[in-house]
């Protein structure tokens, strides 16, 4: 199994990334078998933290469980803990194509949240067709959208079993 949890804070940046992409979330991280989460953040790049790092102070969280296989949620999980993935410093510039200015402002080996994880999902096959565009694209909303259209993906919360056991490492 693999668990995406994506979130919108109350702060400035979340602020200003729903008023530039749209939708309802800002962030997206995804949550790791024994209960700590790996995203890119803006404060240091690609981190592994807590759980609930946040302190529960989210306007929004919406968490998926994509169904994979053992070897894909290995898979998954051994991509954002690899050398070249964690500790990436933050796409500062990338966020700037939220704002839709038609030139790629790209950093290379920069990411930033949404598109680390849908990086990911490629990488591991989970996205079985090759995406129209770049993973650097993927802000929130359309991360959001592609989980949504998929039809393996279920909606899920903190109460499920399926979380449950999946931050338990089991």
């Amino acid at each position: 199994m693999i668990i995406i949890r994506l979130v919108r804070h109350d702060d400035p940046l979340s602020w200003a990334i729903i008023q530039n992409i749209g939708g309802v979330v800002s962030h997206a991280e995804a949550v790791m078998k024994g209960g700590t989460v790996i995203g890119a953040f803006a404060e240091g790049g690609v981190q592994e933290r807590p759980l609930d790092y946040d302190g529960g102070k989210f306007v929004t969280e919406i968490i998926f469980a994509l169904p994979a296989d053992d070897d894909m949620s290995a898979k998954f999980e051994h991509y954002l803990r690899s050398p070249e993935v964690l500790h990436e410093p933050y796409d500062y510039p990338g966020i700037a194509e939220f704002m839709h200015f038609g030139i790629d402002t790209h950093a290379a080996h920069h990411v930033f949240c949404s598109a680390l994880i849908h990086d990911d999902l490629r990488w591991t096959g989970y996205f079985a067709r090759r995406m129209p565009i770049p993973g650097h694209y993927v802000n929130p909303l359309i991360l959001h959208q592609e989980l949504l259209a998929d039809s393996r993906t279920t909606v899920i919360t903190r109460e499920d079993p399926i979380f449950k056991a999946h931050i338990a490492g089991t």
